[in-house]
């Protein structure tokens, strides 16, 4: 039976498989909307159905002094090869409709072991100037680093400034941050009904964010994990690490971690509730509200980029491009 067959009947694994593979197929979507919407271009060619013409491989074998056109040596051989080939001003270009659909991660483990070679890899590339290689394509590599980086800000901050905010009673809603989570939800359930199969749960869960945020916070965690590694010059086997977690060689520590977080938070709120007299006091309020205020003002500042990129996003979604 053929994948998206499976995915029709429900036979393709349980309720979080199919989550899984919906949220990564989700993520293909707005890659492959962006490029075309942006003329084609890509900066990985994927290995699943590429058409390559021999005298480019050739060309890349011939330049590079290689055994063969991809390099087992690197986490993203395919990506190097485009970039390789962009360097000897081959065209590498996605199609507007041809698709080919492959099996995707189906649980927590195996996606994060997966990302993590992706994006060590793509890293790798970005800051290694040994190699001889370069993309069109670097400036929007970087550009996404550094929106990632503000995603992860975006939401240390808020939870950083809510906490205290709360625990010395200073908090003040405003219907202002309205707008940035009604933009997030126009511009996923906008993705997700250009998702190719997608489910009526998969929109509702898109357009109340809880998909999207889990997703994202996965992302943002071999973010910090590829940054931190790459900064002490830490590297590891990724296919072999992901070859070991598709075959059950290893296993998750998502659950130690829940605890664990759950566990601090609750240590949390019962010291603010013990000390909750001292916390709320003024001489506490007048120290703590300056920092508050500063860490609002930047968070709002942060806010309004990312809420113009969204805008932005929802603004090329309208056109009729096929995911």
């Amino acid at each position: 039976m053929r994948y998206e067959e499976k995915l029709a009947s429900g036979e393709y694994g349980g309720p979080i498989a199919r989550w899984w593979t919906h949220q990564q197929k989700q993520d293909m979507a707005s890659w492959l909307l962006d490029l075309q919407y942006h003329g084609g271009s890509t900066y990985v060619l994927g290995g699943q159905a590429t058409l390559f013409r021999p005298e480019a491989l050739q060309n890349i074998v011939e330049e590079n002094k290689l055994d063969g056109p991809w390099q087992n040596d690197s986490d993203v051989e395919d990506m190097l090869l485009t970039w390789q080939l962009q360097k000897s001003n081959w065209k590498t270009l996605i199609s507007p409709g041809a698709r080919c659909f492959v099996d995707s991660m189906r649980s927590y483990h195996t996606y994060r072991e997966q990302r993590n070679k992706w994006k060590s890899g793509t890293v790798d590339l970005l800051t290694n100037g040994n190699l001889d290689v370069r993309t069109k394509h670097k400036g929007k590599l970087w550009r996404s680093q550094v929106k990632t980086l503000c995603d992860l800000l975006i939401r240390l901050l808020f939870i950083l400034l809510l906490s205290a905010a709360l625990a010395t009673d200073q908090f003040y809603w405003s219907w202002l941050w309205v707008i940035p989570i009604a933009l997030a939800s126009v511009l996923n359930i906008m993705l997700a009904v250009k998702t190719p199969m997608h489910r009526p749960i998969d929109v509702i869960l898109a357009g109340l964010l809880i998909s999207p945020e889990i997703y994202l916070w996965v992302n943002l965690i071999t973010f910090g994990q590829v940054w931190m590694e790459r900064l002490a010059a830490n590297k590891k086997d990724g296919w072999a690490n992901q070859y070991n977690a598709e075959n059950g060689k290893t296993r998750s520590k998502l659950g130690q971690g829940i605890l664990t977080g759950f566990a601090f938070t609750g240590m949390i709120v019962v010291l603010c509730i013990y000390f909750r007299d001292y916390l709320t006091s003024p001489s506490v309020q007048q120290a703590i509200y300056p920092y508050l205020m500063n860490g609002w003002i930047l968070l709002t500042y942060l806010t309004i980029y990312q809420s113009l990129y969204m805008f932005y996003q929802i603004w090329t979604l309208r056109k009729p491009i096929q995911a």
